[in-house]
């Protein structure tokens, strides 16, 4: 298996690291690029596989290479052989050499070792897929009896759909990374962990998923393994243990549920556009550190709002909470841990409702508040907006917001007198729809018989 993997590796590596000419010596190619290239697949020497390699090219290949400037060596390289069979790689990467786009692909080097099945490179025992075409789109069957599909070997190709056979143990890093036109994986049964064998980001990149249900059989997903992919909605079936750091990095869907198997999410999972969770009994172990937000984005809490709702299922019944979206990391972590060891009958209700004060400003502890108190009507969000009612209204006036300062003088907390002034103040900044409202608040104030001398 070693060697398998030395000459999988060459073949993907631009031959002019290797071969220059066909009188090129052995001990020439061993060029000091060569160990980065080859710790990639899991070896630390491949001298003599290298001269192997390069006795075959020198006796049954011409190779041809096109320069390029800095820092890639080659922008092309085609080997052909007296049959007339050839490969056309092109390097993307001056540390890993991986193709970037291919035609239908004609390995023509170690031809006992590799195989091509409809232009697909496989190992000669049609267990290990090696390089799928970059520029071939519709749907792949992984042909029954594949056993690995190498890292990098969907990479970028335009593939839609893919269907994985029951004999596929193993997917390999980046397999089918920012494969952008991917929208639809059918998963095997066999395959129940996807950092078994330390692998990641095996669909890193896919912009064109959109939805994605994991399965009921699978436990792990890897690091990274739907990092930077498009999706909108995520379903979790029963059976899932762990999520990897960064999974899931950011899904534009706003409710999530997670099943009860679930036990730990790592890092970085969901981000800032969940505003709603769903868990069972106790929260996994990282949970609210990954969908509440310990950073300060005032464009984020402006597009997905401030607050975030929390749903635990304990015995049939449902326990509701309701916290900032925002806040330090320390009291996150103090959420995630309350929440997993201990149950939602137990939760200090009075600490949780305080936690609005700790946002990262004035401004946002204020807003903060104000939605809170529209969502549960606390007494304790009423009565620090009704303290601090002079400083809001001031600034909704500077940031121009005319919708909520309708909602907040909906609140009642100013006399007759207050209102007359801020009219004036909705009259200047052509806020009709506020003046209008305070008019007639100012209405409802005011003696009948004063009423009529009101003018807009």
């Amino acid at each position: 298996m070693i060697a398998l993997a030395q000459e999988i590796a060459l073949l993907f590596i631009p031959m002019k690291s290797i071969i220059t000419s066909a009188a090129m010596s052995p001990i020439s190619a061993m060029n000091s690029r060569l160990p980065s290239l080859l710790q990639n697949c899991g070896f630390r020497t491949a001298k003599n596989v290298i001269v192997a390699i390069i006795n075959v090219a020198a006796r049954n290949a011409s190779v041809t290479t096109s320069e390029s400037s800095p820092p890639y060596s080659c922008t092309a390289t085609e080997i052909t052989n007296p049959l007339g069979s050839t490969i056309r790689l092109y390097p993307t990467n001056p540390a890993t050499g991986f193709v970037d786009t291919a035609d239908i692909i004609h390995p023509t080097i170690t031809q006992t070792r590799f195989c091509t099945v409809d232009g697909v490179v496989y190992t000669k025992d049609k267990k290990v897929l090696i390089k799928y075409p970059n520029r071939r789109d519709g749907h792949y069957d992984v042909p029954e009896g594949t056993e690995y599909i190498l890292y990098n070997a969907f990479a970028g190709s335009k593939i839609e759909s893919v269907k994985f056979p029951e004999s596929l143990f193993r997917i390999g890093t980046y397999a089918f990374s920012d494969c952008r036109q991917l929208t639809d994986i059918k998963f095997n049964h066999t395959i129940d962990d996807y950092s078994r064998f330390g692998d990641m980001g095996q669909f890193y990149g896919c912009r064109g998923l959109k939805e994605l249900e994991i399965p009921s059989w699978i436990k792990v997903l890897s690091s990274m393994m739907f990092s930077c992919c498009n999706l909108k909605k995520v379903v979790l079936h029963e059976g899932l243990e762990i999520i990897g750091d960064t999974t899931f990095n950011d899904i534009a869907a706003d409710t999530l549920t997670v099943p009860r198997t679930l036990k730990t999410v790592k890092a970085n999972n969901f981000g800032r556009f969940i505003k709603e969770l769903h868990v069972y009994d106790r929260a996994p172990e990282g949970i609210l550190l990954s969908v509440l937000n310990a950073y300060n984005d005032t464009s984020t809490y402006n597009k997905i709002g401030l607050t975030f709702k929390l749903i635990v299922t304990e015995d049939d019944k449902d326990y509701t909470f309701y916290f900032p979206k925002t806040l330090p990391k320390e009291v996150i972590s103090q959420l995630d841990e309350c929440f997993r060891m201990f149950s939602p009958k137990a939760a200090d209700i009075d600490w949780i409702d305080s936690l609005y004060a700790l946002c990262f400003s004035n401004a946002l502890v204020q807003d903060t508040a104000f939605e809170l108190y529209d969502i549960t009507k606390k007494d304790i969000y009423r009565n620090a907006l009704k303290r601090s009612r002079q400083s809001i209204v001031k600034r909704y006036f500077n940031e121009g917001k005319e919708e909520k300062l309708v909602k907040f003088f909906q609140l009642g907390f100013f006399a007759k007198s207050s209102l007359e002034k801020f009219l004036k103040l909705a009259h200047e900044n052509n806020m009709n729809a506020l003046a209008a409202y305070i008019l007639t608040e100012i209405e409802k104030k005011a003696p009948k018989n004063a009423s009529k001398k009101l003018q807009l």
